[in-house]
């Protein structure tokens, strides 16, 4: 059977039955049952429903009453690259930061009277590469510590003291219980105070004397 290649002239201003359905052609919209596809890319569906949808996949595709359903009721629902599940907000991207960023001359202010529960790990834990300003609790050291851009400091409390009594007069780098800076830990031999920089330096959790101790010298360490 020859079909027609195309229809002009007022056949397209009359309704077109096929199979007990309407289509109809006016002012460049097309209208299929109670559907309506407009020239401004509007869609009229007149009241019915759009079934068989799939799940959507991007963030324009159509979703179905289910689905919503579905990931309300799981408490599960996306903002951008943002996922909300019950009270835990999560990131889409892998390792990707989530910012919090108040407007103008606003602050970022937590409300309640409980208190603000930080970061937990030790020291192979810490985040690398760190930003500067970096806030944790280092569980390995029972302490607060912040990175200052280039190194991981504790966060000023009470002093804290260790004692090293394994000196034999060669060695000149001892470990110590928690990592330190130079300018924050005061060393002593034998009672007597030691010049930091001078007579020693810190690394981490490495001190390292400019001349080894004498054999039986108590070291004394003075975390401030």
């Amino acid at each position: 059977m020859a079909s027609i290649s195309y229809l002009t002239g007022p056949m397209l201003n009359s309704n077109l039955n096929r199979g007990g359905i309407d289509l109809t052609f006016s002012n460049s919209n097309v209208t299929i049952g109670n559907v309506t596809f407009a020239n401004a890319g509007n869609v009229n569906a007149g009241n019915v429903n759009i079934n068989n949808l799939l799940d959507p996949v991007q963030n324009q595709d159509a979703a179905t009453k289910l689905y919503v359903d579905t990931m309300a009721g799981n408490g599960i629902s996306n903002i951008g690259n943002l996922t909300v599940t019950d009270t835990t907000i999560s990131s889409v991207n892998s390792n990707a930061n989530i910012n919090i960023d108040p407007n103008g001359t606003g602050t970022f202010t937590i409300i309640g009277t409980n208190g603000f529960v930080m970061p937990v790990g030790n020291v192979a834990q810490r985040p690398s590469p760190a930003s500067a300003g970096t806030l944790r609790f280092n569980s390995e050291y029972g302490r607060i510590e912040y990175y200052d851009g280039t190194e991981w400091d504790v966060v000023a409390g009470g002093v804290t003291n260790q004692t090293i009594t394994s000196a034999d007069g060669v060695t000149v780098a001892f470990t110590l219980d928690r990592e330190s800076t130079t300018a924050a830990t005061l060393i002593m031999l034998n009672g007597v105070v030691q010049l930091p920089t001078t007579a020693y330096s810190i690394s981490g959790n490495v001190l390292t004397f400019t001349q080894a101790p004498v054999y039986n010298d108590i070291i004394d360490i003075r975390f401030l």
